[in-house]
């Protein structure tokens, strides 16, 4: 509200958003360090279950990265027509 009355709708919109993004960020940096901790606990299980019935998803197919950033491509031309 202090921003909205001081610098106007639009700078507070853009505070908002920058605040929720922010949480969202912060939010999954804690749930990856917590997932790990329990994988951790668990002798590495889940992430072993993981691998073997998804796959792996970064990391170790080199072929990967160049199909997932022409895929955010697609959809970000996608979303801009």
């Amino acid at each position: 509200m202090y921003s909205y009355v001081t610098v106007g709708e639009f700078v507070a919109f853009l505070i908002g958003w920058n605040l929720i993004l922010e949480y969202m960020i912060g939010s999954a940096a804690g749930a990856s360090a917590i997932s790990a901790c329990f994988d951790a606990l668990a002798n590495h299980s889940m992430s072993r279950s993981l691998e073997a019935n998804v796959g792996v998803v970064i990391g170790k197919d080199r072929h990967f990265q160049p199909y997932l950033a022409d895929s955010c491509f697609h959809i970000w031309h996608h979303c801009m027509i």
